[in-house]
C-alpha cells in the first residue's frame, strides 16, 4: 500500500509540475492563451477533479478511522 501511495504522489507531483510549466509559458507569451470555450471546459474539468479528490479524501478518512477503531 505504501508503494502504491508513493507512486501516486510522485505521479500527481509530475502532473502539477507540467501544469505550472504550461502556465508559466502562457504568462510569458510563449504559448497561446486559452480561448473562452477552452477556459470554460478547463474550469469545469478542474472543479470536477477537485470535487472527486475531496470526496475521495473524505471517504479515505472515514475508512481509516473505522480501521483504527478496530485496532
Amino acid at each position: 500500500m505504501v508503494k502504491v501511495l508513493m507512486r501516486s504522489i510522485v505521479h500527481d507531483s509530475r502532473k502539477h509540475a507540467e501544469m505550472f510549466q504550461a502556465l508559466a509559458a502562457m504568462v510569458q507569451g510563449l504559448s497561446e492563451s486559452l480561448k473562452e470555450e477552452e477556459y470554460k471546459l478547463l474550469d469545469e474539468a478542474i472543479r470536477k477533479h477537485v470535487e472527486i479528490e475531496y470526496d475521495m479524501m473524505i471517504f479515505l478518512k472515514k475508512l481509516l478511522e473505522k480501521l483504527l477503531m478496530k485496532g
